[in-house]
């Protein structure tokens, strides 16, 4: 895995920060901004502090993967091979911008710092490498950076030193420890998930199904009563009175119908005795008023 082992060998060394590759540019900046801003306020220089332990860290864990991968002894039963052009290509062209990037930023002129917030540059090109290497806290990242390789070779690479060494007394093994457990970062989320997360969701279950499912389902059977009440005095009521009256109609139009019997002399009679009716009744009540 040649193209690959040097590849991923640049892309380390411009991670560990080591000159003139773009990484080293870049933390130089930062570690430059953050000691000046440390003058005025004492939490940027606490930043840059950790900014320059985390050179040293960065620098030797890049080189621990990268001495275990492809300078150690071989772990794995299956065979080595070198990966297809899909990733060799992008992995070379990766490769040369690492080494390349951090220079063309000078072309430029103001450096990297152009780039992370605006500044009037040192001059020419040869100005502005003066003001990065003339700078002993340029030497002092360096030096850790170097250191962490250096510490990354004797134990993963030499085996000068044994591994658990690290791990031997009990300061190392709580910070072995902490960081195994990355920071405990993601048993925090965990039990916020489950303790404050879980609960919150219980809560709002409980909620959802005694409150809002409760006043729902009230609201729907108040419905459902209502509804049977209007449907009751639908049919009973007004169904009732619309019936009863139709029936009274059909009633009367059958008991009427019974009197047309269609014969003439029977409607002729009954007009004659209601004309006899109608003159005895006059009679009367002219005879009674003394008429």
């Amino acid at each position: 895995m040649k193209i690959t082992s040097i590849t991923m060998l640049i892309g380390a060394i411009s991670i560990a920060g080591i000159p003139p590759l773009s990484g080293f540019w870049s933390k130089d900046g930062i570690l430059e901004i953050a000691f000046e801003a440390g003058g005025e306020n004492t939490i940027f220089l606490l930043l840059w502090v950790l900014g320059i332990i985390t050179a040293f860290m960065t620098a030797f864990y890049m080189f621990r993967m990268w001495f275990m991968t492809f300078a150690g002894e071989k772990r794995s039963p299956g065979e080595v091979h070198e990966s297809p052009k899909s990733m060799t290509v992008p992995l070379m062209i990766l490769a040369f911008f690492a080494i390349t990037s951090g220079i063309l930023t000078f072309a430029t002129g103001g450096g990297f710092g152009q780039f992370i917030f605006y500044e009037a540059g040192h001059g020419s090109v040869i100005d502005e490498l003066i003001h990065v290497f003339s700078n002993p806290l340029t030497y002092l990242s360096i030096g850790l950076a170097a250191l962490g390789i250096l510490l990354a070779y004797v134990v993963y690479s030499r085996h000068v030193v044994s591994a658990a060494v690290f791990t031997s007394s009990r300061p190392t093994k709580g910070i072995h420890k902490l960081l195994v457990n990355r920071y405990y970062m993601d048993y925090a989320y965990r039990m916020f998930g489950l303790k404050i997360g879980y609960g919150f969701a219980k809560v709002c279950d409980w909620f959802d199904r005694r409150a809002i499912d409760g006043f729902v389902n009230g609201v729907a059977k108040g419905g459902i009563v209502f509804s049977k009440a209007n449907d009751y005095f639908d049919r009973k009521g007004v169904d009732g009175l619309v019936d009863g009256m139709s029936s009274s109609i059909v009633g009367s139009s059958k008991r009427l119908r019974k009197t047309q019997s269609g014969n003439i002399q029977g409607y002729l009679a009954a007009v004659v005795l209601g004309i006899c009716f109608v003159i005895a009744l006059t009679w009367i009540l002219v005879t009674v008023n003394g008429g």
